[in-house]
C-alpha cells in the first residue's frame, strides 16, 4: 500500500510537469501526442540528425541514423510537410550505399527507397541522380543477395525521380534490374524484386525504353513457370499490358494459353485472379489482334461464372463484357454467347453475388447487350427470372441489370420500356410490381425521368400497399427518381415530408437515398 502510494504521488507530480491541457494518461497510448512546434517537426528533426554524418561516426551509429531517418521521413509525410530536407539527405545516402559495410549499405538503401517513395519532384534527386543509379547497379551486383533485393526495391522507387527525357540515366536504371532480372542462381526474393522493380521502371519511364521489352518479355515468360516467382510475373505482365509503348504483340498467344492454364489448373486464389485480370487487360489493347483466340479466351472464361468464388467471377465478368465490346466480338458465335448469357442467368440467382460481382454482372450485361445481343432479347431472358419464389434480393439484382442495359440503350427503346413498367406497377402481381419499382428507380438514378408525366405520383401511390417489399422498393425508387432530377422531385418530396404524416418512415428513406446517390 505504501509502495502504491508513493507511485500514484510520482505520477502525480510528474503529470504537472506537462502543463495544463498536455497530460498524458497513467499509461501511454499511441495515441497520445504531445503538440509540437516548429522546431519540432520531423523535417527539422531529420536536419538536426543529418548533422551528425558530418562527425567521424561508427558504422553501429550510422545503422541506426538511417533507421531513424526512415521513420522521420514517413513521419513526416503522415503531417504532409513538404520541407523535408532532400538536398541535405541526399549525400549522406550516397555515401552510405558506397560503405563497405554492408549493414549500413543495407539501411541507407532502405532510407534512398523511402526517400524516392515519397519524392515530389526529379528536381530532388536532379544533382546526383547519376552517381546514384551507377551506384545502384553496383550493389544490384553485389554478392550479397540481401543487399540485392534492398537495391532492387530502391531502383523500383527511383524510377519515379527520373526526368523521363533523360534516356542514358533511364537505361541505365533498366540496365541494373535488367543484370538482377537475368540471374538464376539466387534467392526466389531477389527474382521478385527484379519483376517488381521492372513493371515500375516500364510504367514510369516506357517512354524512353522502346525496344527494351523485348529482352525482358522471355525472362517473363520463364518466371511464369517458376511457382515462387509466378504471381510476381502475372503482375509485371499486367502492368506492361496497361502501358501503350511496351509492346507484347510477338508474345500475346503465349500469354494468352498460358494465363488460361493458370485459369484452369492453379488451385492458388491469387494466382487465378491475376490471370484473369492480366487478361483484361491484354484484351481491351490487342482485341483487334487476337482473332479466332478470343472464342477460345471467350468460352473458357463464360466456364468460371458461378457463385464458388464470387471475386473470380467479377473478374470473369468483366473479361468477358470486354471482349464483348471489343473488335474481337465479330468472331464469337451464337452458342458460345448464349452459353455465357445463360451462366449470368444463373449466377443473377445466387443468394452469394456480393457489391463486387453484383458490379461486374450489370457493367456485363450492359456490354453484352450493346455488343453481341440487344435489349429485348436480354430483357425477356432477365424477366423470366422473376416470379413470386425470387427472393426480394435476387429481385433487384436482376432489377439493376435491366435498368443498367436500358440506360445503355437507344432513348426510343427504354421509353418503351418505361411504359411497360409503368404498367406493372399497377397490376397487381406483387413480384412484377416490386421488379417495376426497382428497374425505373435504378434507370431514374443515371437518366432524367421527368418526361414521363406522373411517375413520383404513381411511386408515391405505391406507399398505400400492404406489402411491406412494395413499400421499401417504392421508396427507393421515388428516392432514386428524385436523384435524377432535384430540381423537379426534390421540392415536392420535401413538401410531402411536411404534409403527409401517414409516410414520414418511407420519405425519410426516400430521401436518404437521394443523399446516397450524391455522397455515397
Amino acid at each position: 500500500k505504501e509502495m502504491a502510494d508513493k507511485s500514484i504521488l510520482f505520477v502525480e507530480e510528474k503529470a504537472t510537469s506537462f502543463g495544463p491541457g498536455n497530460c498524458p494518461p497513467m499509461v501511454r497510448h499511441r495515441s497520445w501526442k504531445p503538440s509540437l512546434g516548429d522546431s519540432d517537426s520531423p523535417a527539422s528533426i531529420c536536419d538536426k540528425i543529418l548533422l551528425l554524418f558530418d562527425k567521424d561516426q561508427g558504422d553501429t551509429v550510422k545503422v541506426a541514423l538511417f533507421d531513424l531517418l526512415c521513420s522521420l521521413r514517413v513521419a513526416a509525410e503522415e503531417k504532409s510537410e513538404v520541407n523535408f530536407p532532400y538536398g541535405k539527405a541526399i549525400g549522406p545516402v550516397y555515401d552510405g550505399i558506397c560503405s563497405s559495410n554492408s549493414d549500413v549499405q543495407a539501411m541507407a538503401l532502405d532510407f534512398l527507397k523511402t526517400l524516392a517513395k515519397f519524392s515530389r519532384s526529379p528536381d530532388e534527386f536532379e544533382h546526383k541522380i547519376d552517381d546514384i543509379v551507377k551506384q545502384i547497379r553496383e550493389c544490384a551486383s553485389e554478392s550479397k543477395d540481401r543487399i540485392k533485393e534492398k537495391a532492387l526495391n530502391a531502383a523500383a522507387q527511383l524510377a519515379g525521380c527520373i526526368d523521363s527525357s533523360k534516356m542514358s540515366t533511364c537505361k541505365m536504371l533498366f540496365s541494373a534490374i535488367f543484370s538482377a532480372l537475368k540471374l538464376r542462381d539466387v534467392d526466389d526474393d531477389v527474382k521478385i524484386a527484379a519483376l517488381r522493380a521492372m513493371a515500375l521502371v516500364f510504367a514510369k519511364l516506357s517512354s524512353s525504353l522502346k525496344g527494351c521489352e523485348k529482352d525482358v518479355l522471355p525472362i517473363l515468360m520463364e518466371r511464369l513457370n517458376n511457382t515462387s516467382t509466378r504471381l510476381s510475373a502475372i503482375e509485371t505482365l499486367e502492368s506492361f499490358a496497361k502501358q501503350d509503348t511496351v509492346a507484347l504483340k510477338s508474345h500475346i498467344r503465349e500469354i494468352i494459353d498460358t494465363l488460361l492454364k493458370f485459369m484452369r489448373t492453379q488451385t492458388s486464389k491469387s494466382v487465378k485472379h491475376g490471370s484473369v485480370a492480366t487478361l483484361i487487360e491484354v484484351v481491351k489493347r490487342y482485341g483487334e489482334d487476337l482473332g479466332g483466340y478470343s472464342q477460345k479466351l471467350f468460352k473458357e472464361a463464360s466456364t468460371h461464372i458461378s457463385s464458388s468464388d464470387t471475386f473470380l467471377c467479377s473478374l470473369i465478368l468483366d473479361l468477358t463484357g470486354v471482349i464483348a465490346e471489343s473488335p474481337a466480338k465479330s468472331t464469337l458465335s451464337k452458342a458460345e454467347i448464349n452459353e455465357a448469357i445463360e451462366k449470368m442467368l444463373t449466377f443473377s440467382r445466387s443468394p452469394l453475388v456480393d457489391s463486387q460481382a453484383l458490379k461486374a454482372l450489370v457493367t456485363c450485361f450492359k456490354k453484352m447487350s450493346i455488343g453481341v445481343s440487344d435489349f429485348p432479347t436480354l430483357l425477356k431472358r432477365l424477366q423470366s427470372l422473376v416470379d413470386s419464389k425470387l427472393p426480394s434480393f435476387n429481385v433487384s439484382v436482376v432489377a439493376q441489370c435491366v435498368a443498367a442495359m436500358a440506360v445503355g440503350a437507344d432513348a426510343k427503346t427504354r421509353d418503351a420500356y418505361i411504359k411497360t413498367a409503368v404498367d406493372d406497377v399497377r397490376s397487381n402481381v406483387t413480384h412484377k410490381q416490386q421488379f417495376a419499382l426497382l428497374s425505373i428507380g435504378d434507370i431514374g438514378k443515371s437518366t432524367d425521368l421527368s418526361s414521363h408525366a406522373g411517375l413520383d405520383e404513381l411511386l408515391l401511390s405505391s406507399f398505400n400497399s400492404e406489402n411491406m417489399a412494395l413499400k421499401s422498393s417504392a421508396s427507393y425508387a421515388l428516392g432514386s427518381l428524385c436523384a435524377g432530377n432535384l430540381k423537379k422531385y426534390l421540392p415536392a418530396l420535401l413538401k410531402k415530408l411536411e404534409s403527409v404524416s401517414d409516410h414520414t418512415y418511407l420519405l425519410l428513406r426516400a430521401i436518404r437515398e437521394v443523399v446516397t446517390c450524391y455522397y455515397g
